[in-house]
């Protein structure tokens, strides 16, 4: 919470809200106000401006002592962003944050509180049956805290492909991010692509991994020739894909077979296969 000077002139109304989301590479922002006009933010850097929608309205989650909470709900006219964002269309992940300024009688001092910040799960079209509004709901880090830890009893390995820490693909290569490569998509046909100008060393390098552009990253179903350029993800990507540059990254389905075609059968964490390197109970890695 901070003391901003902040002079505003509407006496009626005592505080005002700012929503921002965030998504894609470089970063875009959208950033709405419930105020009767447009604001600009007293500490975001460069105090950027705040779109009026009086008719945005945000409900809060109730905070607990439970780690499971319900999402912050922000429902918003539809507009060009609000209807792409809940077309069903991939779309980037989207994070969102939410201050408030509340303002003394004086109109002159504000205080702003920082009320949430998370990540879009859900968008909901004609809200409550209103088919001009869009519910965007968002969940914060506390939420996802219910997730179970440990190893999972299946044969797939339990590593993460290309992490530091374990999976070391022929053992000098360091992170997944070393391994990406760029080439052009020429072709959309449904799930089915088409990307030039990246390499093939072997079958299966792209399977399970992932092509990406402007930040939406779509996973890479099927890939199993290393002569073929046609890739098959796991949901269409946008038209504007379409002869663009794109980022491929390699993947893997942590399978034994895989890792042994990656030279890295050594750090295979399969259960049956191999003694992890600390008590799965009562130790961390």
């Amino acid at each position: 919470m901070s003391s901003v000077t902040y002079p505003l002139a509407e006496p009626d109304k005592k505080s005002l809200l700012f929503v921002r989301f965030a998504y894609g590479d470089p970063v875009t922002y959208v950033r709405y106000t419930d105020w009767d006009s447009d604001v600009a933010h007293p500490t975001e850097a460069l105090n950027p401006t705040y779109s009026s929608m009086p008719g945005m309205a945000v409900k809060l989650p109730k905070y607990s002592g439970l780690f499971k909470e319900l999402p912050c709900g922000i429902a918003v006219p539809a507009n060009t962003f609000s209807n792409a964002l809940s077309s069903g269309e991939p779309w980037p992940e989207v994070k969102v944050i939410v201050h408030e300024l509340n303002l003394d009688p004086d109109e002159t001092v504000g205080r702003l509180l920082y009320l949430f910040s998370g990540t879009v799960r859900r968008t909901i079209r004609n809200y409550r049956g209103n088919p001009d509004s869009v519910q965007i709901e968002g969940e914060n880090v506390k939420s996802g805290l219910t997730v179970s830890l440990g190893i999972i009893a299946t044969q797939h390995c339990n590593r993460n492909f290309g992490s530091l820490k374990g999976c070391d693909p022929a053992g000098a290569i360091i992170g997944l991010s070393a391994l990406k490569e760029t080439g052009t998509l020429t072709v959309i046909s449904g799930n089915t692509v088409t990307i030039t100008g990246t390499t093939s060393p072997r079958d299966r390098y792209w399977h399970r991994g992932f092509v990406e552009y402007l930040g939406l990253r779509i996973v890479i179903r099927e890939w199993t020739n290393a002569a073929t350029t046609i890739f098959e993800l796991v949901k269409p990507p946008p038209a504007d894909w379409l002869n663009k540059s794109v980022i491929v990254a390699p993947g893997c389905d942590k399978t034994r077979g895989t890792c042994i075609l990656w030279s890295n059968e050594e750090h295979f964490n399969g259960p049956g296969f191999a003694m992890p390197p600390y008590h799965p109970v009562m130790e961390t890695p």
